[in-house]
């Protein structure tokens, strides 16, 4: 069952009129940082500062009101790997957020931690009361991304057991407990999958890291949509050394759009998004209040800067250009 986790605070709010921001504290690099003591502690801080996820909450009115400074329409509770278990040199990194009509869910990744994931929610109607709050939680080693979704009170986690299997995590409103469920989708090709700017940098690079990973979830009725970034190849032996051999079957890097049911918990569609003179990557979900399922994206030509995409998967698929490519820069994470 889920952990849990107050955090006290005494202003009274009875609205859900609010909007919900997590913003990250960063940590050094190496997750070893001394704390002066003697003898000294592993913990995990720069400049000072401990890393920390801070999630605050402001109702529009807040923000009008305290136009001069923001600051005072915002209250706010910060969460520490600690907090939930975590040894003093592990640190959060990469959160995700999504809400349903019960719950704010959030999950993270945990560096140099005994454990790679925190899937956690908390509940709306606390957070606008302003008061104590319970994050209630598990930690797992394969899913992290949550699921976009007005339309439905359950809360879902997707991630990767591998290449070819996803990992989902259903948790009911007002339950203890979550359900795992393993679905087969076909292999995602993560080989050869640099894309260069204008300046020959790679703006893709960052895929490297999790390569092969759900970036982002929704839901829409009872089909829960995830995206995954892909390289061109394949690897067919030696994979693990420096001269992999390779099979490519993509001109440049694409998307794996994936559907499942959420009541069968069956694979119901794939649909592969690519063009053989265009590299895509970061794919963002979200599904509106109307239930179409949105998506967001980077694209560009070979040496090009990466452009942003917008457009729809459902009720037809849309895409356009959302703004002119940039300056040369590096990509990931948030989008």
């Amino acid at each position: 069952p889920p952990r849990s986790t107050l955090f006290p605070y005494t202003t009274l709010f009875r609205s859900y009129n609010i909007f919900v921001w997590v913003s990250q504290y960063w940590c050094n690099k190496s997750c070893l940082v001394s704390d002066g003591q003697n003898p000294p502690h592993n913990v995990c801080r720069t400049d000072g500062v401990f890393n920390r996820i801070r999630i605050a909450v402001a109702t529009p009115q807040a923000l009008r009101a305290n136009a001069s400074n923001p600051g005072a329409a915002w209250t706010y509770w910060d969460i520490t790997p600690g907090t939930v278990g975590q040894p003093g040199n592990a640190w959060f990194d990469r959160s995700d957020m999504s809400v349903n009509p019960w719950n704010m869910n959030w999950g993270v990744d945990i560096i140099c931690g005994n454990s790679g994931n925190l899937l956690s929610r908390i509940s709306l109607a606390q957070l606008a009361a302003r008061g104590t709050v319970t994050l209630s939680y598990i930690t797992d080693n394969g899913a992290r991304t949550t699921s976009q979704g007005l339309g439905t009170t359950t809360t879902y986690f997707a991630g990767s057991n591998s290449g070819s299997q996803a990992r989902i995590w259903s948790w009911a409103p007002f339950s203890g407990t979550l359900f795992r469920h393993d679905i087969n989708h076909s292999s995602v090709p993560i080989y050869n999958n640099a894309i260069n700017g204008t300046d020959h940098g790679i703006w893709y690079d960052r895929y490297g890291i999790f390569p092969g990973e759900v970036e982002s979830a929704t839901i829409s009725g009872n089909t829960l949509y995830t995206a995954m970034g892909t390289g061109r190849a394949y690897c067919t032996a030696n994979c693990s050394t420096n001269s992999p051999t390779l099979n490519q079957v993509f001109n440049e890097p694409a998307v794996l759009i994936t559907k499942y049911d959420v009541n069968t918990w069956a694979e119901t569609g794939e649909r592969w998004l690519w063009n053989p003179t265009l590299a895509f990557g970061w794919p963002a979900l979200s599904t509106d209040v109307a239930g179409d399922v949105g998506i967001a994206l980077r694209t560009s030509a070979d040496n090009q800067n990466a452009q942003p995409v917008a457009g729809f998967l459902t009720p037809s698929e849309q895409f356009f250009y959302a703004d002119p490519a940039g300056q040369p820069y590096e990509t990931g994470d948030y989008y």
